[in-house]
């Protein structure tokens, strides 16, 4: 990935630059999450209200009606930027509201979706953000960051540890970039605090700090380990077991 690395803030930086900060990383999750190369990118989108009059002409309408179609085409666009604004502020019902609006009027529209589902995650309710993210995949198999977000809130959800770990590791066959990497070990490294595996918690830590050495949260995480004399593993455990499918009962024969 081109993307760059988080970046380590001073301390006494402005609220506005670190809201700034934020969303720049969000908005590198999104170009990771399509293959996108961000340096490759504009800098600077313009979105340029052209041929309303023409359309409004060809369908036998006012002008006005054209430009009224072409505020329309546009305000989904509008509306999602503000999802992603929302979450940022931490404003989540309002970014779940939009989002949910979004996701309705437009059903197969992946975008709003894994949005409303980070607004679930971010709010705690990881069930909901679940099934949000099931739909997704549902909706875009192929979608390079789903995997990490089942993955981590199935984590957080709890019941299904083994679903989760399942999830992480294949998205840390193929990562879109380090970063999301690390971010996957170290969902990881929680899971087996989950599991009251601490020496497993540690080995995936030290894993994700490798990838992404100036995330201090990951790096707080060990220290804190340490001091209380764990160890880490020196191998990564097996995986999962492959999760056992009932046989399908072939139909009674019809007398």
């Amino acid at each position: 990935s081109g993307n760059p690395k988080p970046l380590r803030v001073p301390s006494g930086t402005s609220r506005g630059i670190m809201n700034s900060l934020r969303m720049d990383t969000a908005i590198s999750e999104q170009l990771d999450a399509f293959g996108l190369d961000r340096a490759r990118l504009p800098r600077h989108v313009a979105i340029i209200m052209d041929g309303n009059g023409r359309w409004a002409r060809g369908r036998g309408l006012p002008r006005v009606m054209g430009h009224r179609a072409g505020s329309e085409a546009v305000r989904p666009i509008v509306e999602l930027i503000l999802v992603y604004t929302y979450i940022d502020e931490r404003r989540y019902d309002d970014a779940i509201t939009l989002a949910q609006d979004l996701a309705d009027k437009y059903p197969k529209n992946t975008l709003a979706r894994v949005q409303l589902g980070r607004a679930w995650s971010r709010k705690g309710k990881y069930a909901k953000a679940i099934e949000v993210f099931r739909e997704v995949e549902t909706l875009q198999p192929d979608n390079k960051v789903i995997g990490y977000y089942l993955g981590a809130n199935l984590m957080y959800d709890g019941g299904e540890l083994d679903e989760a770990e399942t999830y992480l590791r294949a998205f840390i066959a193929s990562p879109p970039g380090t970063d999301w990497r690390a971010w996957a070990y170290e969902r990881l490294g929680d899971l087996y605090v989950k599991r009251k595996k601490p020496e497993l918690a540690l080995f995936y830590w030290k894993k994700a700090s490798r990838d992404n050495p100036d995330d201090d949260t990951v790096q707080s995480k060990i220290n804190r380990a340490k001091k209380k004399g764990v160890v880490a593993a020196t191998k990564e455990p097996p995986p999962p077991p492959e999760p056992i499918v009932p046989p399908v009962e072939a139909d009674a024969p019809v007398p």
